[in-house]
């Protein structure tokens, strides 16, 4: 806390000593109606700016006290809008003019998606909204972001209308994707972008499509993606090439059976679970396989039936399945992604929980020791899972060493607690 209060009380220092003068300020309108402050704005031919408040919100203070008056600012902001401070809470010691943005307030929540304070709204002279921000701003990034407000090549929503319209390139849709998500907190508009981008993607050469920039903007949008897009067709064509760029084994096939999980086996399930019967495996198997070919939709079986046993509760079926996906996709293939690691090492310990096959405890050891070789020895869950199994298989001294070393690292309490199981002989698993 002392170092958080440290920090705060240089960067405001630092802000002051650079010749940031406080003075006159931003001018902000009070006691208006909404259709009064347009209606200003209207007259005088100026835009508009509000920000979204809360009483209780910390850089809203700190930014009354050392942003809206400072000369500069004041200067830029007051020449080209008409400003309103619109408190977004309520309380009883709250005055008129601040109660009279009650309505105003209920408003633009309604409109405006606002998930924090401070937010800053800016609004054409007619009141239509033009751009979007939120959070602490000091000196530099206050500005930029009312010239940003200003110019039409860089409003938010601006650039939405002329996405709309079809006035952007397809190149221009992914940076527009991640300002829609990260400042106006709009999920489906992104995902309706993002679809736009990869239809006008469908003509692009393999080797501009598959770029590893191009890939990890894709998957990002899991909603989007069908068998009839592009995405799916090179994943399925060029499975290699999609792996290699990304540096992930098995990334292309695993995106294929997510995929297909929700084009034909999440139905299937569906169907199967209001007749209370038991999916027809090899009328799911033939859809896939016409859409992805044989291998793939032996994989999209695997994958189908460990979810389904999961769901069920038959832990039995559910570990034979989960340990033929793994065994299927590879343990030591060339993906050594940290992600990688927390899979294998979660696979790993469901099969430690659920399952007192021998052979199958001892591939799970197989996985873990594979997670444990991607990252170091300081993950814990791994090494903790490690142990479980050593300990589950009979191998109790070198559990028992691993598990204490664990402990002494992390000074973890629940490893503590599995140490204190497996000195007493106690099991160490849930079922």
């Amino acid at each position: 806390m002392k170092k958080a209060v440290c920090l705060l009380v240089c960067s405001l220092y630092t802000f002051t000593s650079i010749g940031q003068n406080v003075g006159r300020g931003v001018d902000f309108e009070v006691g208006l109606s909404w259709q009064e402050i347009v209606d200003k704005a209207s007259s005088k031919g100026k835009s508009i700016f509000v920000e979204i408040y809360a009483t209780w919100c910390g850089p809203c203070k700190v930014m009354d006290k050392l942003i809206y008056p400072n000369d500069k600012v004041g200067s830029l902001v007051n020449d080209k809008f008409i400003s309103v401070k619109v408190q977004v809470d309520t309380g009883k010691l709250d005055n008129g003019n601040v109660k009279k943005t009650y309505p105003i307030a209920r408003y633009l929540e309604s409109k405006f998606n606002l998930s924090g304070v401070p937010t800053f709204l800016f609004f054409s002279p007619d009141g239509k909204i033009i751009h979007k921000d939120e959070g602490y701003k000091e000196y530099t990034s206050f500005v930029k972001m009312v010239k940003d407000a200003l110019d039409t090549t860089t409003q938010i929503y601006g650039l939405v209308d002329r996405w709309r319209s079809g006035g952007l390139s397809y190149w221009d849709l992914p940076k527009l994707v991640k300002r829609v998500l990260y400042e106006l907190n709009e999920e489906k508009l992104a995902s309706e972008i993002a679809s736009d981008y990869l239809r006008r993607m469908e003509f692009v050469p393999v080797d501009s499509f598959v770029t590893r920039d191009n890939l990890f903007f894709l998957r990002s949008f899991n909603d989007i993606h069908r068998s009839s897009d592009r995405m799916f067709r090179v994943c399925v064509q060029n499975s290699d090439l999609v792996d290699s760029t990304l540096k992930q084994s098995a990334f292309a096939m695993r995106f294929i059976s997510f995929v297909m999980t929700k084009e034909e086996i999440n139905p299937a399930f569906e169907k199967a679970r209001r007749r209370h019967l038991s999916p027809n495996w090899n009328k799911i198997r033939k859809l896939i396989a016409r859409k992805c070919g044989e291998e793939m939709a032996n994989y999209c079986e695997i994958r189908g039936k460990e979810i389904w046993y999961q769901n069920i509760g038959d832990n039995t079926n559910y570990v034979k399945w989960l340990v033929r996906k793994i065994t299927f996709e590879g343990v030591d293939n060339e993906d050594s992604s940290f992600n990688r690691s927390i899979y294998l090492n979660n696979a790993a310990w469901q099969v430690f929980q659920k399952s007192n096959d021998r052979s199958q405890l001892i591939e799970a050891l197989k996985w873990v020791n594979k997670a444990l070789r991607i990252v170091p020895v300081e993950y814990g869950m791994a090494i903790d899972t490690k142990a479980n199994l050593l300990y589950k298989l009979g191998d109790s001294a070198d559990a028992i060493a691993l598990e204490e070393e664990l402990v002494e690292k992390t000074k973890n309490e629940s490893y503590r607690k599995t140490l204190s199981k497996m000195k007493l002989g106690l099991e160490t698993w849930d079922e």
